[in-house]
């Protein structure tokens, strides 16, 4: 292959990760500063990273795929639902006065699943057997309607 086949390759694949890591930052950055009020800065970044790196492996290593419809979805009302989740889940989670583990449950049902949904995007973009399965399925779908 020619080094601007490989440079193009290259290239589209580095315009797919940072279509989602921008938004992944901006959302996890928006995150902290919301929550940073209410329990302080020491118990929310105590284990923001950790829950992080557990999103994004789990959606490294999931069986199953989502389609890419279904993710946009998804993605969609998990933006929408993220704010006024992540004021009434802390809220809720401060009421029990626990300063470690209300930030813990905060993060991981507010941030886990928003950037296991958004890190889906890249990992699915490298798979290189979900384009064949996509253009089989069509070409399956073709033939049963005729």
């Amino acid at each position: 292959m020619s080094s601007s086949v490989v440079l193009k390759a290259l290239e589209t694949k580095v315009a797919g990760v940072l279509k989602v890591a921008l938004p992944l930052s901006l959302v996890i950055f928006t995150y902290e500063r919301e929550i940073t009020p209410l329990y302080g800065a020491g118990p929310t970044s105590y284990l923001l990273d950790k829950i992080l790196l557990a999103a994004i492996l789990l959606s490294a290593i999931q069986p199953f795929r989502i389609p890419k419809q279904i993710k946009f979805l998804l993605v969609a009302l998990a933006l929408t639902f993220a704010p006024n989740a992540t004021y009434w889940v802390a809220a809720w989670t401060a009421r029990r006065k626990n300063p470690v583990w209300g930030p813990v449950i905060t993060h991981a049902s507010v941030l886990g699943p928003l950037s296991f949904l958004l890190t889906t995007f890249v990992v699915e973009m490298d798979d290189p057997d979900a384009e064949v399965r996509r253009l089989n399925c069509c070409q399956y779908s073709r033939t049963l309607r005729f």
